[in-house]
């Protein structure tokens, strides 16, 4: 169990993070896709950059 939680708590953490950011930028922008594209994706890259900040992530195979 103990090799599984650092990596269900990572997974969880990354999981509570997209759904924020899906719901903040849903809220944020109206239904018809207005909202330009370079401020969607510096959103998302200051959120990610302050996610990995503080708590880099552990040493893992690069994402996919």
């Amino acid at each position: 169990m103990e090799r599984c939680e650092g990596k269900c708590v990572w997974y969880w953490y990354v999981v509570v993070v997209v759904l924020w950011v899906r719901s903040g930028t849903c809220q944020m922008k109206p239904k018809r896709a207005q909202v330009p594209h370079n401020h969607r994706h510096r959103l998302f890259l200051d959120l990610l950059s302050a996610a990995l900040a503080p708590s880099p992530p552990p040493p893992s195979p690069a994402p996919s």
